[in-house]
């Protein structure tokens, strides 16, 4: 954006100044008090609603509309008019602010997306240096330069958003450190299993599918942990035997005559055959 045409009224010791610097470089001098200061407050206040001088440490109790306008005038009379040329636009645009609605830039509404673009950097506070802050990079030490250029430029944030960086970034890299571990575990459980150094997805799912038709199961297309089970009924641990009490009861009373006999040694196969088949039916 390049300044036409400002126009002040009222706005701190400033009672009206017109100026015409035709979109070029210009320089304010003149001795103390004579209203310098002002000019850059209004070019402040035109792009941001406020005065960045009048904000901050050691400006408590400071308040625009009571400090920023000239000391006579009302709210309503302390206003910045400025024509300006914006990026992309050919003819010149009128820019006006007060202090009654420091909020509001009124302004074309053709023009306020070109306009927009440079009021959100002016938000930052970039585009107003006093001398304390100018004076303060100059004078600073090689070791706390990178400090004073955060500061002079309002940037303190970003070692804020540094910090917090790295840490996102080094918990990221020890979970995907933990998570690789697990997955060489697994990888390597799997192989063993199925009996290859180095099996691959074809490879798993065609020993899990032989394995479900030994269990009657249908064979699967995915590695799908839901469906590695499905419609699989495993067999029971122990076939079910039926008894007959009654040879069970014979069997039981030849083991005890056998047992009670003076003649165990001569009967010792009969008695190990018994003794084998009342096994078989307990267990």
């Amino acid at each position: 954006m390049k300044l036409l045409e400002l126009t002040i009224d009222n706005i701190r010791g400033i009672r009206h100044l017109e100026l015409k610097p035709e979109g070029k470089n210009f320089l304010i001098s003149g001795p103390n008090g004579s209203g310098k200061s002002a000019v850059v407050d209004s070019i402040d206040f035109l792009l941001t609603g406020e005065i960045s001088r009048m904000k901050g440490k050691g400006t408590k109790g400071i308040t625009l509309n009571k400090h920023g306008k000239h000391i006579d005038a009302q709210p309503k009379e302390a206003r910045v008019r400025a024509l300006v040329k914006l990026p992309g636009v050919e003819e010149p645009v009128e820019v006006m602010r007060n202090f009654a609605s420091p909020k509001k830039l009124i302004v074309d509404e053709s023009y306020r997306s070109n306009i927009e673009p440079i009021l959100e950097l002016a938000s930052r506070g970039q585009h107003v240096l006093t001398r304390r802050e100018i004076l303060n990079f100059v004078t600073a030490e090689a070791g706390t330069r990178a400090i004073q250029v955060q500061k002079l430029l309002r940037l303190e944030s970003i070692d804020d958003y540094r910090k917090k960086l790295n840490k996102v970034k080094n918990t990221v890299k020890k979970d995907y450190q933990s998570a690789e571990k697990n997955l060489h575990l697994a990888t390597a459980a799997v192989n063993n299993t199925i009996g290859l150094e180095d099996a691959n997805e074809t490879e798993v799912l065609g020993f899990i599918n032989s394995q479900r038709s030994n269990l009657g199961g249908e064979p699967i297309t995915e590695l799908d942990v839901s469906l590695l089970k499905n419609e699989i009924h495993p067999p029971a641990m122990r076939p079910e035997t039926s008894v007959n009490p009654i040879l069970l009861k014979n069997d039981l009373i030849n083991l005890i005559n056998i047992s009670s006999s003076e003649e165990l040694g001569n009967k010792e196969n009969e008695f190990n055959k018994l003794s084998f088949k009342i096994s078989n039916i307990f267990c």
